[in-house]
């Protein structure tokens, strides 16, 4: 699991917790949580997408409000 910036940085996570770090399943209509936590953003970066190379996927889009200064 990584995150890119509209620059193309790419930022690995540094610390997982919960199912992040410990893996897990979900049942129909269950909730699980976890966390991945990034270093900060390069100066002036305000959009990123999470990278989830175990299922192939992406989410684009994530925004910050203000960007890192």
């Amino acid at each position: 699991m990584y995150v890119t910036d509209e620059f193309g940085h790419r930022y690995d996570h540094i610390a997982l917790d919960g199912v992040a770090r410990d893996g897990g399943s979900a049942l129909h209509g269950e909730t699980i949580t976890g966390t991945f936590l990034f270093p900060p953003a390069q100066a002036g970066a305000r959009e990123f997408t999470f990278y989830d190379g175990d299922q192939n996927v992406s989410i684009p889009g994530i925004r910050l409000t203000v960007p890192s200064p």
